[in-house]
């Protein structure tokens, strides 16, 4: 079941996210300050001030809205659901050459199997990333909810926000590691959804 929602909270989710990868540590440390940043990784995105999600999303934007923006422009509909943790296999990821390059389908379990055979996507170095964080991946620790879109409520999704985490999450499941059955997402729901570049 979807539960609609303002688009206002799609930034700092992102963020939220962010601010616990390790590979984003520098950056909200300068752009937000590092004792805020520091602040903010240890509390809940409800618990912090109006001041604090200005900045992390001011942040955020900067560093997506490349690819976010464009989306928002399109004024998609906006929910928060559960996502059943089997239907990440046909998620499809965003049109970049550097994934489409060792998983032309763009599906995420090709993405996911090229990963753990260890291919690694040229010039992104997604993969060295994927394969340190994966062992010790833990989804009932994630923060953040992943950022889908979709023409429709079914689907098909394409994902926008969250692929390291759903990859882990999918790697381990097909692994017969224990995941749960279903993570809360957003979803973008468009008929012009195919006017975005990366669709």
């Amino acid at each position: 079941m979807l539960r609609a929602v303002s688009a206002d909270g799609i930034f700092g989710q992102l963020a939220l996210a962010e601010l616990s990868s390790p590979f984003m540590l520098e950056y909200y440390d300068r752009e937000v300050g590092a004792a805020r940043a520091a602040k903010l990784r240890g509390s809940a995105y409800e618990e912090w001030s109006s001041t604090d999600r200005a900045a992390v999303e001011d942040a955020a934007r900067k560093m997506r809205g490349g690819y976010l923006g464009p989306i928002l422009a399109l004024e998609p509909d906006w929910y928060v659901g559960l996502l059943d943790v089997s239907e990440l296999a046909r998620v499809r990821l965003i049109r970049l050459a550097a994934f489409s390059a060792i998983a032309p389908s763009r599906l995420l379990d090709h993405f996911v199997a090229a990963l753990d055979a260890g291919r690694d996507t040229p010039n992104e170095g997604f993969g060295a990333k994927y394969r340190l964080l994966r062992p010790n991946f833990d989804p009932s620790r994630m923060r953040g909810l992943p950022i889908l879109v979709a023409e429709m409520e079914e689907g098909p999704y394409t994902e926008v926000e969250g692929l390291t985490r759903m990859s882990c999450l999918l790697s381990k499941r097909a692994n017969g590691e224990a995941t749960p059955d279903s993570i809360s997402a957003i979803l973008g729901v468009s008929p012009r959804i195919r006017e975005w570049s990366f669709y």
